[in-house]
């Protein structure tokens, strides 16, 4: 019938929030000027365009948009980007708010990355880079039916550094004279499952 009832109203007011009730959807309802059993999708979606749940989907949706590789060549830049030395700040000045703060390791905390974020960012570059390059953001607006794709190459990846890594653990064992079995035991399965604790 063209209408959002008090129904629908009370369901997407429980899924935004789970303490909502069916009084509390009726007041939601009374906010509309002439709204007798329910409103039209023209009035709710500017209702719905007001409140704090739109704005945070709004900004889900433009983070959503900038893709992986983009994030990475972003990272990147910013690695590489120099930064002047700026000096320490005057006692005077830190107790008032500027533009140019500082960190506790008295570096810009601005645009510059710490050295161990700059270490980080150029250690994992060439597997984020071959990652941004080989799966399809599925997350960015439009490329939603890369969602297989992403997956498969996602399983493909695990398969990878799977194979990568067992074949790695069993050359440093043999290196070392460590049997197969106790490097698997001690450094593979130690090694995938202690981070989980």
């Amino acid at each position: 019938d063209g209408l959002v009832e008090v129904s629908e109203i009370e369901s997407v007011l429980q899924a935004l929030s789970s303490q909502t009730s069916r009084d509390q959807a009726r007041a939601a309802l009374a906010t509309f000027p002439h709204a007798e059993g329910g409103v039209t999708f023209d009035q709710f979606q500017t209702w719905y365009e007001s409140t704090m749940f739109w704005q945070t989907h709004k900004r889900d949706a433009v983070s959503a948009t900038k893709s992986l590789l983009s994030t990475v060549l972003d990272a990147t830049q910013r690695v590489f980007r120099c930064q002047p030395s700026l000096p320490p700040p005057d006692p005077e000045d830190v107790a008032r708010p500027s533009n140019g703060s500082y960190s506790d390791d008295g570096g810009a905390s601005g645009d510059g990355l710490s050295l161990i974020s700059r270490v980080g960012v150029f250690l994992t570059l060439p597997l984020n880079l071959a990652l941004a390059l080989t799966v399809p953001d599925c997350r960015v607006p439009g490329r939603e039916h890369h969602c297989y794709l992403t997956f498969a190459m996602s399983i493909a990846w695990i398969g990878i550094f799977s194979y990568t890594m067992v074949t790695g653990i069993e050359f440093i064992g043999v290196q070392v004279g460590v049997p197969d079995f106790l490097m698997g035991l001690i450094f593979l399965a130690a090694g995938t499952s202690v981070p989980d604790l």
